[in-house]
């Protein structure tokens, strides 16, 4: 996250406005999808990479990103009230990332940051900046990686990687041919293995594993 705040930062020194044509340009550069927020919450801006995500199942409303799915609104809108009013990360839930579904396609992965020194400066005009991952882009690591990065068994590193895919229990109990109990199992103890807490967080974790 803190790379890639550096990176737009030093686009912006750069490059000119008129080129660039504002701040959110610079994360569009960057290739990296952001959310602007002011004090009190409410999108100031979203760059180009962002509003293409925006459809029928992630909405901006009233200054609020939302998804169609309302727990996942209330998540998001309680991470970056959070980060805004500086809430202590040490167990708050504003150190989790937040997971935005989307049918038939990977989730994105939500996760805001307070602006502070040298990119506060550069972006004055708001107090935070989400970052959004668009896991459909990133490859998912096999199975047989998982099992040796994390220790998982077979069938845990099966349903992890549905869980990144951003399938619910249900649909993964369904999918793999399993009983709904049993990926609920997996699940608690992927979560174990692999220091998570929140499926959006695994997600975000396998996104990151390399493949080789």
């Amino acid at each position: 996250m803190r790379t890639r705040l550096s990176l737009a930062a030093d686009i912006m020194r750069g490059v000119s406005f008129e080129r660039l044509d504002g701040m959110s340009d610079a994360f569009d550069v960057a290739d990296t999808a952001c959310a602007f927020y002011d004090r009190h919450g409410r999108v100031t801006r979203l760059n180009k990479l962002c509003e293409s995500f925006l459809d029928q199942d992630i909405r901006l409303v009233q200054g609020e990103l939302t998804s169609r799915w309302p727990e996942e609104s209330v998540a998001l809108r309680s991470h970056i009230k959070a980060v805004v009013h500086s809430v202590a990360i040490a167990d708050s839930i504003a150190s989790a990332p937040v997971r935005l579904s989307r049918p038939g396609r990977r989730p994105l992965v939500v996760r805001a940051q307070r602006l502070r020194g040298m990119p506060a400066e550069i972006f004055s005009h708001s107090v935070a900046v989400a970052t959004i991952i668009n896991l459909e882009d990133r490859p998912v690591p096999a199975p047989k990686i998982l099992q040796i990065l994390f220790a998982l068994t077979a069938q845990e590193a099966v349903v992890a990687i549905q869980l990144s895919r951003g399938l619910g229990p249900k649909e993964i109990a369904e999918a793999l041919d399993l009983g709904y109990e049993t990926v609920r199992t997996h699940t608690k103890s992927i979560m174990a293995k692999t220091d998570t807490k929140r499926q959006a967080e695994i997600a975000a974790l396998l996104s990151g594993v390399r493949l080789s």
